[in-house]
């Protein structure tokens, strides 16, 4: 019996929610992670929390969208990769669309975007990794 959801698919959708998530949260913490990591991760695990639910849930809505489609198309496996890095920051801002950013104030407006771009483009690749490139006994090269 086929599998609907492949084990790598699934956990490669849930590392890079997670990543995305907590990475871009962490980006908006004022604590240093020097003095003290344990009052940074409660601070990080703090600006998460106030992200709405369902903000997140869109996001990794949109994740897996995205790694659905890509396994739908006809593409080579390295563009597909592509296209799932370049969709992954789209999802993420889409995402962060949805709510107005008086929700809370830790995000900071100015240098809002690189910083969330690199964080999102990570995620991409970690949501990528999933992708397997065709064995090659397949095409009988071994």
């Amino acid at each position: 019996m086929k599998r609907l959801i492949e084990k790598r698919y699934l956990s490669a959708w849930l590392i890079s929610w997670a990543f995305i998530t907590f990475a871009s949260a962490s980006l908006n913490v004022d604590k240093p992670f020097i003095d003290s990591p344990i009052e940074f991760m409660k601070s990080v695990f703090d600006v998460a929390d106030k992200v709405p639910p369902w903000s997140k849930i869109s996001l990794g809505l949109a994740l897996a969208a995205i790694l659905f489609l890509a396994n739908r198309t006809r593409l080579s496996v390295g563009l597909r990769k592509a296209l799932i890095v370049i969709s992954a920051p789209v999802a993420f801002y889409l995402s962060l669309i949805v709510y107005p950013f008086e929700y809370y104030p830790e995000f900071k407006a100015i240098d809002f975007f690189p910083g969330h771009l690199l964080v999102a483009c990570v995620g991409g690749f970690i949501l990528a990794s999933a992708l397997k490139k065709r064995s090659r006994q397949k095409f009988g090269l071994n």
